[in-house]
């Protein structure tokens, strides 16, 4: 029997397994808008059904929507997003010429936060 190493252990999304975070959480699909309110909710999943996994060159957020990736190459921002203290912190995803935004929501917001810094992503706010 063949043991795998680190190097052979990556996920569908070509993620490797042992060096990317990973949590579950909530999704909303939401219409970025140019006038209040700055968005329109357009569907959502709450905590567990979206899974969230950061790595040093790609973002994927997986729920029964299907898969968001989010890369360097692409990403337009990624911000704090209407955070409840000691409950949720929500995290938005904006690629470039993209009309939607996803916004993860993770139960504890300030480990999510230390991945994103780890692997070399800029969040605002």
């Amino acid at each position: 029997m063949m043991k795998a190493t680190p190097e052979s252990m990556t996920d569908a999304d070509g993620l490797e397994m042992d060096r990317c975070f990973s949590t579950r959480g909530g999704v909303a699909y939401v219409g970025l808008r140019d006038r209040w309110p700055w968005y329109t909710k357009r569907r959502s999943a709450s905590w567990p059904f979206a899974e969230l996994r950061v790595a040093d060159d790609k973002i994927v957020i997986s729920s029964m929507f299907g898969k968001y990736a989010v890369t360097r190459d692409d990403v337009a921002s990624i911000s704090r997003f209407g955070r409840i203290p000691a409950l949720y912190d929500g995290f938005k995803f904006v690629i470039r010429g993209d009309y939607e935004a996803v916004v993860f929501w993770a139960l504890w917001g300030p480990p999510v936060r230390a991945a994103f810094v780890r692997h070399g992503w800029e969040i605002v706010g």
